[in-house]
């Protein structure tokens, strides 16, 4: 088993973070992050059409197991799309990310669900 949270950031700023939930593979956090976005980004979400494609603005999830000994290690990690018109609840499936990143892994796998309300 686990014990995984989920730090959040924005532009590799880390905005926000869960708690930890002990000796589990399927955490439930029920966590929100509120961050408030710039102009610039903000005038871009305004143009932008919606998709998939990660060329807007994006939060980044990583999700780690705490160790108490050792740095924590990274289970995963999912870009969630920002747009005007918000996410409903929808599940990411986590990517290993870069080979040579700070949160690579090799072996990511599951699933996150997200939502981010209209803003």
């Amino acid at each position: 088993s686990s014990d995984p949270y989920v730090k959040v950031f924005y532009k590799d700023a880390l905005i926000g973070q869960s708690q930890v939930k002990k000796k589990t593979l399927d955490p439930e956090w029920n966590c929100s992050v509120k961050y408030m976005i710039g102009c610039d980004d903000a005038e871009k979400l305004k143009h932008a059409a919606p998709s998939a494609s990660g060329l807007g603005p994006k939060f980044l999830l990583v999700l780690l197991d705490k160790d108490k000994v050792s740095a924590d290690d990274p289970l995963g990690q999912v870009y969630i799309p920002i747009n005007v018109n918000g996410i409903e609840p929808q599940w990411f499936p986590l990517q290993t990310g870069k080979q040579g990143e700070q949160y690579y892994c090799k072996k990511a796998k599951g699933e996150i669900q997200v939502e981010v309300p209209q803003g």
